[in-house]
């Protein structure tokens, strides 16, 4: 069984990154867009109904005032 020289290994492993820094840095990139749009998209329905409750309080609050002045 042959022994694997890890120094050697380590040293084409940083040549190799260094190389392909820019491929790999775009491609972080293009991760980090997608992963954004996946959980915006996920959160979208939620925050919808949230607006709309905090829209149904405000009005009920505004019919209330309005009723307990006479309006």
């Amino acid at each position: 069984m042959a022994k694997i020289d890890l120094s050697n290994t380590i040293k084409v492993f940083k040549t190799g990154v260094k190389k392909h820094s820019p491929e790999i840095m775009t491609g972080i990139g293009i991760a980090g867009m997608v992963t954004s749009t996946v959980l915006a998209v996920k959160s979208t329905p939620k925050a919808l109904i949230l607006i709309e409750e905090e829209k149904r309080r405000q009005n009920y609050k505004i019919i209330n005032d309005a009723k307990e002045n006479g309006y």
